[in-house]
C-alpha cells in the first residue's frame, strides 16, 4: 500500500513539474585549474572587489556586493577586506544588457479558391434529368505578413579567482571562473541576482565542462534545481 501511494506522489509531482515553465533559466560555465584543485585550503583567505570603477554609493553595487560576500560565506569561504591578507582575489562583474528582437508572423487569409458540383438525378417518364448544384470551397487565398518588436534583457554575472602573491604584492594567475547568464523582459538586476547566485554557490570553484542550462523552480518559496522538485518534503 506505501509503495503505490509512493509512486501516485512522484507520478503527480512529475506530472505537475512537467506542466510548470522554469522559474529561471540560467546558462552557466565554469572552469577551474587543477593547480588549485590540488592547493586550495581551508584557510585560504578571499578578497572580493569589482572588476569595474563603480560609484561606492550606487545602491546595486552594494546589494550585489554584499550578496557576494554572504555567498561566498554561505560556502565557508574566508573573506577578509585587506586585499595583502588574502590568497586569492576574486573580481566581480554584473551587467544587464538590452536587445531587440524583430519577430516575423505571417496569418494566413481564409477566402474563395473554387466551387464544388455536385450533380444529382430524378428519374421520370423520359428517363433521368441531371440537376448540377455548385457551392463556394474555401481555402487559404494568401497571407497576411507583419513584424513585431520584443526587447528583452540579459543578466550576467561573471567570478574570477586569481592567486595573490603576498611576496610580489601583485595578482598573479586566473585559478577558477565562473559565467552565468539569465534573460527575461524585465532590467532589474535584482530580480535575477537570487537565481544568478543559487547557481555561483553550487558550481563555484568548479569545472562544468561546457555550457551547461540550469533551471530553476519556486518550492515554498525558494528557488531548486529539477531534481529539488520532485522530493517529497
Amino acid at each position: 500500500m506505501r509503495q503505490r501511494i509512493s509512486l501516485s506522489l512522484f507520478i503527480v509531482i512529475f506530472l505537475c513539474i512537467a506542466g510548470c515553465s522554469p522559474k529561471f533559466s540560467v546558462l552557466v560555465d565554469g572552469r577551474t585549474s587543477q593547480e588549485y584543485e590540488q592547493n586550495k585550503s581551508a584557510n585560504d583567505s578571499y578578497k572580493i572587489i569589482f572588476d569595474n570603477e563603480r560609484d561606492k554609493y550606487d545602491f546595486d553595487y552594494k546589494f550585489v556586493y554584499d550578496s557576494i560576500v554572504n555567498t561566498f560565506r554561505k560556502s565557508s569561504y574566508r573573506i577578509v577586506d585587506n586585499i595583502y591578507d588574502a590568497d586569492y582575489v576574486v573580481f566581480v562583474n554584473f551587467e544587464v544588457k538590452g536587445h531587440t528582437a524583430t519577430i516575423n508572423h505571417s496569418t494566413p487569409i481564409t477566402g474563395q479558391v473554387g466551387v464544388n458540383t455536385h450533380t444529382t438525378y430524378t428519374y421520370g417518364p423520359y428517363g433521368m434529368t441531371p440537376h448540377t448544384y455548385t457551392t463556394p470551397k474555401y481555402g487559404t487565398i494568401g497571407y497576411d505578413k507583419y513584424q513585431t518588436t520584443e526587447i528583452y534583457y540579459t543578466h550576467l554575472l561573471s567570478v574570477a579567482a586569481y592567486t595573490f602573491s603576498k611576496t610580489d604584492m601583485e595578482i598573479a594567475k586566473k585559478v577558477w571562473q565562473i559565467i552565468s547568464v539569465t534573460s527575461d523582459e524585465a532590467n532589474d538586476f535584482r530580480s535575477n541576482l537570487p537565481a544568478l547566485l543559487l547557481v555561483l554557490e553550487k558550481h563555484m570553484a568548479t569545472d562544468t565542462h561546457g555550457s551547461v542550462n540550469i533551471e530553476l523552480y519556486e518550492k515554498q518559496g525558494e528557488l531548486v534545481e529539477r531534481q529539488e522538485m520532485i522530493k517529497a518534503n
